[in-house]
């Protein structure tokens, strides 16, 4: 995609050529500032990466602590079931 982009980038550089300098000295400036956002981007890009990471994992004990309390309850149940029957005879 960066290849890309900077293949486009090109072409357009070259396509400017023919127009007048103040509008090369715009586009130039533009892409400047798109160069410098993209540069800040990445390190947010890893940031949410490793957040994503650590929601799935935190997301993924909270799923396995569900079922074991489902599962601790649906015993409790049984045991209860149990007793009463006992008591009943």
């Amino acid at each position: 995609m960066v290849l890309k982009m900077k293949t486009v980038v090109v072409v357009e550089l070259m396509e400017l050529e023919a127009l007048g300098d103040p509008l090369k000295k715009e586009v130039s400036r533009i892409h400047k500032k798109i160069d410098a956002v993209s540069k800040e981007l990445k390190p947010l890009g890893v940031v949410v990466q490793k957040k994503e990471k650590k929601y799935r994992d935190v997301l993924d004990l909270f799923n396995e602590k569900s079922k074991e309390k489902v599962q601790l309850i649906n015993r409790l149940v049984e045991v209860r079931r149990t007793l009463l029957v006992e008591s009943t005879k």
